[in-house]
């Protein structure tokens, strides 16, 4: 059973997680307050997305080389206070100065992405097993509860002309008291140490060695290089089509298309949270290879639901729209897994990394895929048959690699033990 404060930490590291996603969606909600309130045209508007990405990379890049090598517990609390700050400051910037809102806004996404990374680390630093499993899909609740009421909430105030600032601070003035929470109930672990100059390379480079990690890392990449960018043309494609072929569709206009495509991922990623972990819990009493098992069985879900989108666009709507719900559901699937094969085949000294890492090749292999996507147009089964295949490679090496990593750490912890006592140096 976990303790009060143990519990208070379950609940409230995923708060960090839905609050920040908050902030970022409603301030795509918010961009035509924003673009009026500075006077800046469509391309001016674009440096925002522009400047974050390198922001991210920026993050990302720091935390893969330095983020083991970090205070946990401190670097998250300096992190969010630094997020908050920048965000009160994005707000009192004049309208002539919209250069410098770009800057403070690339700014606090870094620190967001930052302390976001040290979230999934201090869960499997409190967490084992079935809590583990909890904790993280505590996070793809909250991010599903962001992505659904961002998006209202953002439309009324563009709707009523309510100024955007007042948008702005609904997430950094919530997570005020999840930041004191977290600073009461949170315990500080050692960090580790840093022996030679060499010893930070090398704790970067290392998490390349696990079998496992490297599989996913490029399986993520490929899967993220076809999904998120099919996302991007896919609207085109459906409207194209609507326009087309009305009677396949039903007669309803794109409008409404869109909506009750919304709808069904919204409700497949809600069903999945829940259903997912259940079934992960439910094959880790009989396996111990339950995470990768349906972390390949909802990517290969994943797959056949991309396919199927492209093939029944123009053909029968009824399945074209039911790929959304299979597609929310799998998502929910994918998130979860890949953090918990990246948190168990992975040794503690080395999670910051491994997960910076992750992030910065997903991010990278976004960035040139809906041109070279437009030119080869090869996402219809190639893409998806690759990231399938890799996954089913993880299998055969993860349990392997989760018990070189609870060796790796057992020893670490002998080694932090004193001499005289036998007590834990953080106990």
């Amino acid at each position: 059973m976990l303790s009060f404060r143990e519990w208070a930490v379950m609940v409230t590291l995923p708060l960090f997680i839905m609050l920040t996603s908050y902030a970022n969606f409603s301030m795509s909600g918010l961009l035509p307050l924003v673009q009026a309130n500075f006077g800046t045209s469509d391309s001016e508007t674009a440096m925002l997305k522009t400047f974050g990405a390198v922001a991210h990379v920026t993050a990302f890049t720091t935390m893969w080389f330095l983020g083991d090598f970090l205070p946990k517990k401190t670097t998250l609390l300096l992190g969010v206070t630094m997020w908050i700050l920048l965000d009160f400051a994005s707000i009192l910037v004049s309208p002539d100065q919209f250069w410098l809102y770009v800057i403070i806004r690339a700014l606090a996404s870094m620190c967001a992405e930052i302390f976001r990374i040290i979230v999934n680390v201090l869960q499997a630093e409190n967490f084992k097993g079935k809590f583990l499993t909890g904790a993280l899909t505590l996070n793809i609740v909250g991010e599903s509860i962001a992505l659904l009421f961002a998006p209202i909430i953002s439309s009324i105030f563009v709707d009523n002309n309510v100024p955007w600032q007042w948008g702005m601070i609904i997430g950094p003035s919530l997570i005020i008291p999840v930041l004191v929470s977290s600073s009461i109930f949170l315990r500080q672990k050692p960090r580790v140490p840093v022996d030679k100059p060499t010893s930070i390379l090398r704790n970067a480079l290392g998490v390349l060695g696990i079998p496992s990690y490297l599989l996913l890392i490029i399986s993520q990449a490929v899967t993220m290089f076809y999904s998120m960018n099919l996302t991007f043309w896919l609207p085109s494609i459906v409207l194209y089509s609507s326009q087309v072929y009305p009677k396949v569709f039903l007669g309803l206009s794109y409008p409404a298309v869109s909506t009750l495509t919304a709808v069904f991922t919204f409700g497949g990623m809600f069903v999945g949270g829940f259903a997912v972990p259940y079934l992960t819990q439910f094959l880790q009493s009989s396996t111990a290879l339950a995470i990768p098992l349906v972390y390949a069985a909802c990517s290969t879900l994943e797959t056949l639901s991309y396919i199927t989108q492209i093939t029944m666009v123009t053909r029968i709507f009824p399945i074209f729209a039911s790929t959304y719900l299979i597609d929310g559901i799998a998502s929910s699937g994918i998130m979860l897994n890949n953090l918990q094969i990246v948190l168990t085949t992975t040794p503690a000294s080395q999670r910051a990394s491994a997960l910076s890492l992750l992030r910065l090749t997903t991010s990278l292999g976004l960035m040139p895929a809906p041109q070279i996507i437009a030119a080869t147009f090869l996402y219809t089964w190639f893409m998806p048959l690759i990231s399938t295949i890799l996954c089913l490679f993880i299998i055969r090496f993860y349990k392997n690699d989760v018990q070189r990593a609870n060796r790796v750490d057992h020893d670490a912890e002998e080694e932090s033990k004193p001499l005289i006592d036998g007590k834990h140096i953080y106990d």
